[in-house]
């Protein structure tokens, strides 16, 4: 299984999403013979619980970022075998060099902050 995950990651360049990381999570903690594993994360929860109770839902936050990149998939390029530099045309020259990042912040109590 981390073979898989780690060519989809470095090789194949592929986003790696959260049930990727749920498999992936589940097939180590079975080779280490984790049985407990579900069990740690309802403690981690409980203990978190009792945190969390004493706060109000708006004062409670939580925030994950995820990155965009604009990029310009070309049609199919012919070239010689061989050849080191292929020019290409792209509708606008941003669609290469741009990416960006967001990070949202939500409250407990489902509002998006500003």
């Amino acid at each position: 299984m981390f073979n898989k995950f780690y060519l989809k990651r470095t090789i194949e360049e592929e986003a790696i999403h959260g049930a990727d990381f749920e498999l992936y999570t589940i097939q180590k903690a079975r080779e280490l013979n984790w049985y407990t594993l579900k069990a740690n994360a309802q403690n981690w929860i409980d203990s978190k619980t009792i945190v969390t109770s004493k706060h109000s839902s708006h004062q409670i936050l939580n925030s994950d970022h995820c990155s965009f990149q604009q990029e310009y998939v070309p049609p199919r390029i012919l070239s010689f075998t061989g050849e080191r530099i292929i020019e290409v045309a792209v509708p606008k020259k941003h669609n290469l060099t741009h990416s960006y990042t967001v990070q949202p912040v939500t409250s407990a109590d489902g509002l998006l902050l500003e």
